[in-house]
């Protein structure tokens, strides 16, 4: 596994720093893959792996890393 720089913004946003200094906001991204590939949901099941708030993504441990 790669090193990950977490980041926070917004109104209770978590994000990571990217390689070329750019953020991604890690709950939109992984709604916006999951609605690509059609998982109904998605936005719900999104929120459920990769919560907006830091403290629990962290709590998530292994399981919002993989998302």
């Amino acid at each position: 596994m790669t090193d990950m720089k977490l980041v926070v913004f917004g109104p209770k946003r978590l994000g990571a720093l990217l390689e070329d200094g750019s953020i991604v906001d890690l709950n939109l991204a992984y709604e916006a893959l999951l609605a690509e590939e059609g998982v109904p949901g998605a936005k719900a099941k999104a929120s459920a792996k990769v919560p907006t708030c830091l403290l629990a993504f962290i709590e998530e441990g292994e399981k919002g890393l993989k998302a």
